[in-house]
């Protein structure tokens, strides 16, 4: 009995130390570009014979596209592309995580905090099971096992640490997904337009009058009045001419 205990403190002694190399490799592994290749198999197969399908395969391009930028040492064109695979679908969780790795390749922990919270945020949205419509697509594009909230949050907590961040206390980047973009550039377009007739044009128009009044009168500058040149004060608002 007695060599049995000491055999399983020597096991459980040994599994410790190992555990610790392993998680020490783990991290080295998990925040690396390497590990985030799409399923070749779906990725960029689909027919290009409706909106859904373009949009899977043209972010399918830019995030693979992005993946290879950024094994090259290029954070600042890898992460171009994947803003670009963030906008057609934001829900990819995967897609904040290499964001974060470009930023920290120039050094810019806090804005790679941002994305590190976004991508945990989106990440347990998806075992919250509250990406039904995404899920399944989700698991079906990524290449290897998804990773767990948990872990990812002790790691990421750990390693932002080391620089002075809180996980907790970050807030993640608001997101627009790129299908709201026309609406929003038309919403834009209908408030300058507003503007422009109803404050804008006439503002322009009343300066031009009273500058150049009709001959025989002048423009009262408080009410727009036009007045004859022989009043004194404007006949409306009772303003006295300059």
């Amino acid at each position: 009995m007695i060599r049995f205990i000491a055999a399983l403190i020597t096991i459980c002694s040994i599994s410790t130390v190992f555990c610790g190399n392993s998680f020490a490799l783990s991290e080295e592994k998990f925040f690396s570009y390497k590990r985030f290749f799409l399923n070749q198999d779906i990725a960029g197969s689909f027919p290009d014979d409706g909106k859904v399908q373009k949009d899977l395969n043209k972010f399918a391009a830019a995030f693979m596209r992005g993946l290879s930028e950024g094994s090259a040492n290029h954070p600042e064109k890898a992460r171009k592309s994947f803003l670009q695979a963030r906008r057609i679908w934001p829900e990819y969780f995967c897609t904040d995580f290499v964001i974060a790795l470009t930023y920290e390749d120039e050094n810019k922990y806090s804005i790679a905090a941002k994305y590190y919270k976004s991508y945990l945020n989106k990440l347990k949205a998806f075992y919250s099971g509250k990406y039904r419509m995404f899920g399944s697509l989700i698991v079906s594009f990524t290449a290897g096992k998804i990773d767990s909230y948990e872990s990812s949050y002790a790691l990421i907590k750990t390693h932002l640490g080391r620089f002075g961040i809180d996980i907790g206390k970050v807030k993640a980047p608001f997101t627009i997904p790129e299908f709201l973009m026309p609406f929003i550039g038309i919403f834009f377009l209908i408030v300058i337009y507003v503007i422009n007739r109803s404050w804008l044009a006439p503002t322009i128009r009343n300066r031009r009058l009273i500058k150049n009044p009709p001959e025989g009168f002048w423009v009262c500058p408080k009410c727009i009045t036009i007045n004859p040149i022989l009043s004194t004060e404007c006949t409306h608002c009772g303003k006295k001419r300059k």
